[in-house]
Formats: structure tokens, sequence, C-alpha cells
């Protein structure tokens, strides 16, 4: 499970990229796993 967001320019992928978001391959989107934002709260 993870969230997946889709950038709509280059300053949200800057965004997204600050807050460990990673792309998916072969996509403009992205994503962050569940995992990941449990260890966050």
């Amino acid at each position: 499970m993870a969230v997946v967001v889709d950038p709509i320019n280059e300053k949200a992928f800057d965004f997204y990229s600050k807050y460990g978001f990673e792309q998916l391959p072969d996509s403009e989107r992205m994503f962050l796993p569940m995992k990941v934002i449990g260890q966050l709260v």
C-alpha cells in the first residue's frame, strides 16, 4: 500500500520529492509507501 500522487508541474514534483516520494518507473506519478508514512507519525 502507498499514497500515489500525480504532480501537475515541476514545482509540485520538487515538493513531493522533498517529503520522500519516489517516481514510479515509466510514469510521472510518484508514491510514498505506507510503511514510511507510519514511521513519520
